[in-house]
């Protein structure tokens, strides 16, 4: 119970200041999914693997694994977008 609530109150301040990040940035709220979904995938990955419960360990550590996938995904399409979007700049 103890590390449940350690967990959920690691996300909610990871989640409170992205979101006072976002907005000192002038970024719009909608944008906040895209960056707490891997953390929120994490944390639920690492409750799983606290749990003891063999299938949900596994369960857990792919979750954490995925987060890790999806912000490496995440950076690369961003990257590859903005290559893009400057390449087609300098072509006009």
């Amino acid at each position: 119970m103890l590390q449940t609530a350690i967990l959920a109150t690691a996300f909610l301040v990871f989640a409170t200041s992205l979101n006072y990040i976002l907005k000192k940035f002038g970024v719009k709220r909608k944008y906040l999914a895209i960056f707490l979904l891997p953390l929120l995938f994490f944390v639920m990955g690492f409750w799983l693997r606290l749990s003891g419960l063999t299938h949900l360990i596994d369960l857990g550590y792919f979750f954490t694994e995925s987060s890790y996938l999806y912000v490496y995904v995440l950076f690369s399409l961003f990257w590859m977008l903005g290559q893009l979007k400057y390449w087609k700049k300098q072509n006009t």
